[in-house]
Parts: structure tokens; sequence; C-alpha cells
């Protein structure tokens, strides 16, 4: 998984076993209170700060997603670590398909929604 920043958001990317991070450590530690870092070496922590209202959804769109290819948007709350406070986010993820056009990952650009 890759996570890094752009003027969007903070962007990840999950696929072909890449784990890395790239310049999100301030907006990833922002929205939940944990480092970039973090995140990535454990993925469950992002899961732990979805609203337990979202989780399902949130497992049922990224299923599909990576069964399917079609891409997603969904909004759902994620709780600050060190807050408490839980902010709703958007994000925007598109399938990553290899040359036979099979699903082999995902980006997503994940942004505070407004």
């Amino acid at each position: 998984m890759s996570v890094y920043l752009n003027d969007l958001g903070v962007v990840c990317a999950l696929g072909s076993g890449q784990r890395a991070v790239r310049d999100a450590e301030q907006r990833v530690a922002a929205m939940i209170g944990q480092a970039a870092a973090v995140i990535v070496a454990s993925p469950g922590v992002w899961m732990a700060a979805i609203h337990p209202d979202d989780r399902d959804l949130f497992v049922q769109s990224t299923t599909q997603l990576l069964m399917d290819g079609a891409a997603v948007t969904r909004h759902y709350r994620v709780r600050h670590d060190e807050t408490g406070e839980y902010q709703l986010i958007e994000d925007r993820l598109a399938a990553t398909v290899d040359g036979k056009g099979d699903v082999t990952g995902y980006e997503a650009v994940i942004t505070k929604a407004h």
C-alpha cells in the first residue's frame, strides 16, 4: 500500500505487494490522529477508526470494487484517535488492473467531506 499527499488530499494505492509512505504524515495525522506509517504497517488501524455504523458499507463497497472493478465514491465517519471526535470523510476509489484486465488493487483519494 502506498499513501501520499497531493492537492486533493491523501491518496492511497493498494496492490502488487507494495508498501510505502510518501509525504502524507501531517494530513493523515490530522484526519485520524495516527501516523501514515502506522496505517501502512497495520491497515486495521484505519478500519478501527471508521464509525461502527459505517464499517459494513465500507467493507461491502471495497469488496465490490475488487470483484468487478467499478469505481466507488463513499462517505463515512472516522474517529480521531486523540480527540475521539468523528469527522466525515469522502473517498473515491478506482481499481488498478493488470494487462489481462484483472483487478490487482485500487487507488483512493481520501479527503474530508464538506
